[in-house]
């Protein structure tokens, strides 16, 4: 399904398989926070360019079925001030299925925090330059033949973990 605005994000229904946001959309001063814990079904997530400008939270927790998020470049901006809050970033966590998580250049630029937890099929993280500048980068889980790749700058980072993080 196709979003270009808050009224349609928010009349989707649950049972929805994939969330295609268009490039600047959802651009609202009234949209801070996205939680879209209740699309059980939801199998893919997709942001276009410049869109949730304002938002400084969205939540990916407990999606069963979720297999890849990409969102484009300058997304999900928040503010400066978001910065003071410490519940205001990305949170993707117990989602089993998500294999791939691709971040373009300046999204998430102010949020705090950036929470990858607990998604056992988890095979690919790329993020742009620029993305969460005042956060910490936690990965918490078993991790298998994992790659994180830093896009622009060309390095490529295999890690290979045994067990799991603390």
């Amino acid at each position: 399904m196709n979003v270009h605005n808050k009224g349609e994000l928010h009349a989707l229904y649950v049972s929805i398989a994939s969330i295609v946001v268009d490039t600047n959309a959802c651009n609202n001063k009234s949209v801070t926070r996205v939680d879209l814990t209740r699309f059980k079904n939801l199998q893919r997530f997709e942001v276009g360019s410049f869109s949730f400008a304002f938002v400084s939270t969205i939540k990916l927790i407990g999606l069963p079925k979720l297999e890849r998020v990409l969102v484009g470049e300058r997304c999900f901006a928040g503010d400066y001030y978001a910065v003071c809050f410490p519940e205001n970033g990305f949170s993707l966590k117990d989602c089993e299925r998500v294999r791939e998580v691709r971040i373009g250049c300046d999204s998430f630029r102010f949020c705090s925090v950036c929470e990858i937890a607990n998604n056992e099929q988890l095979e690919e993280i790329e993020m742009g330059d620029g993305c969460f500048l005042y956060a910490s980068l936690e990965l918490k889980g078993a991790f298998d033949d994992m790659r994180v790749m830093d896009r622009l700058r060309g390095v490529e980072i295999a890690l290979v973990w045994e067990g799991s993080i603390p």
